[in-house]
C-alpha cells in the first residue's frame, strides 16, 4: 500500500514528522493518562534521557500537539498535558497499544 503523497498542506508533513521521532509515541501515551511533570515523564519512561526527553517535549509543544503550564491556576507546578490536537490523536493511539498488547501475547 502506498502512502498518500498529496497532504494538502506542509503543515501536516511537520506535525507527521515529529510523530517520527523516537521515544515521540511513548511520551504521547504516557500523556494519555492525563497531566504529568516532567520527573513523572522521566519515571513513566526511564529509557529515555532526560536532554532527549527535553528536546522531543519542545517538539511536541512546537506542533501544538502538548501544552506547558501549571497544573492549576492556585499552582505553579508546571505539567505537560495533550493539547486539543494531541488529544485527538487519542484513538488512534490507543488503537496503536492494543495492536502492540496483542502482538506481545502472541509471542507469548
Amino acid at each position: 500500500m502506498q502512502a498518500p503523497t498529496n497532504t494538502g498542506c506542509e503543515c501536516n508533513a511537520d506535525r507527521l514528522s515529529v510523530l517520527e521521532t523516537r521515544w515521540t509515541l511513548r511520551i504521547l501515551l504516557a500523556l494519555l493518562s492525563g497531566p504529568m511533570r516532567f520527573t513523572d515523564l522521566r519515571t513513566e519512561i526511564p529509557a529515555i534521557s532526560a536532554k532527549t526527553l527535553s528536546i522531543r517535549l519542545r517538539e511536541l509543544e512546537a506542533a501544538q500537539l502538548i501544552t506547558h503550564g501549571p497544573l492549576s491556576s492556585s499552582s505553579a507546578v508546571p505539567a505537560y498535558t495533550l493539547a486539543p490536537s494531541g488529544t485527538s490523536l487519542r484513538p488512534m493511539l490507543v488503537r496503536l497499544l492494543e495492536w502492540a498488547n496483542n502482538l506481545k501475547r502472541d509471542e507469548l
